[in-house]
């Protein structure tokens, strides 16, 4: 394999991978709504009212939550993610700019994403609000974060009402 096709592959690997996380995150929504359901049908509001306000105060306003859900949409109804990558030179003191002295950053091409009809609202907000080249990685991250710490409230509100 030459390096030319050594880095379409890892290209290739990375935005399947990205692909995953993000119908992953999905799917974790999914589930929690279905048990919501669930616990709705046994009559148990107070932890169905709890998980609402929970949406509604950390992902219903919430430009990054927008954007995730956008980016599934757009895998979906039109075509795999745009992905840039940005290199910079790693240690601010050499002067070599060899391939040991670069770190790459992986970013969404925000102006691509921007011309489909349904990255509007939030969505749009949140490219613009991180310069059109929102970073993968950080991205990915914190909406990964709010969705655990989301689960956490949830497992621990349950705990509570049934186990305290």
């Amino acid at each position: 394999m030459n390096n030319n096709e050594s880095l379409i592959y890892s290209r290739w690997n990375f935005q399947r991978a990205m692909n995953n996380v993000i119908y992953s995150a999905k799917m974790l929504v999914e589930h929690t709504r279905n048990g919501m359901r669930e616990y709705e049908r046994n009559g148990e509001h107070e932890i169905v009212n709890f998980n609402k306000k929970m949406v509604e105060d950390n992902f219903s306003k919430d430009p990054l939550s927008k954007f995730i859900e956008s980016l599934r949409n757009y895998i979906s109804h039109v075509a795999i993610i745009p992905i840039g990558v940005k290199m910079y030179k790693y240690h601010p003191y050499s002067y070599e700019f060899d391939v040991y002295n670069r770190r790459y950053i992986h970013h969404f091409v925000g102006a691509k994403l921007m011309e489909w009809k349904d990255m509007k609202g939030l969505a749009a907000e949140y490219i613009r609000n991180n310069n059109n080249y929102p970073q993968v990685f950080n991205s990915i991250s914190l909406y990964i974060q709010k969705l655990n710490s989301h689960q956490n409230d949830i497992v621990d509100f349950i705990d509570k009402k049934f186990f305290a």
